[in-house]
């Protein structure tokens, strides 16, 4: 499994909507629930594990990197919506092809360690909302936030 597997699972999980497939809003909301993902399950295989304390929380780098070529691989893809002032990343069929094995394949606490932690990030309707409730819930990753949400 490689590391960019994760974002693949993380967007194949049900979450709030109790459905496979469920679409993340912003690669902030990926990013958040990726470390949250890591906090809650310290031992997963070849998982991101280079976070620090950045502008909006917790932050890898290598996660934008690892979406990006996600999308130049065909696995997932990106919609804005001229609406909203963020894009909505959701699998392709081959993303569902590739990545339905590997997640059948984790534990039952795993997947519902990814389900309930996908709930939380996509229940909070702004960005603030997932940011207070990320740094209520790992204190000292707001360190060097540029917002004050206390």
């Amino acid at each position: 499994m490689e590391r960019k597997d994760w974002i693949l699972m993380a967007l194949y999980s049900p979450g709030k909507e109790e459905d496979f497939c469920e679409p993340v809003d912003s690669s902030l909301r990926i990013m958040k629930l990726l470390f949250m993902i890591g906090q809650e399950n310290k031992t997963l295989p070849n998982f991101y594990n280079s976070f620090h304390r950045y502008l909006y929380g917790p932050c890898d780098f290598e996660v934008y990197t690892d979406i990006l070529n996600l999308k130049t691989e065909g696995l997932i893809e990106e919609t804005t919506n001229p609406f909203k002032n963020f894009s909505t990343f959701r699998l392709t069929n081959s993303g569902i092809e590739h990545i339905k094995p590997l997640f059948d394949s984790l534990s039952i606490s795993i997947k519902k360690s990814i389900k309930d932690i996908k709930r939380e990030v996509n229940v909070r309707f702004s960005i603030n909302n997932l940011l207070k409730y990320v740094y209520s819930k790992y204190p000292g990753w707001d360190t060097n936030s540029v917002l004050n949400l206390k």
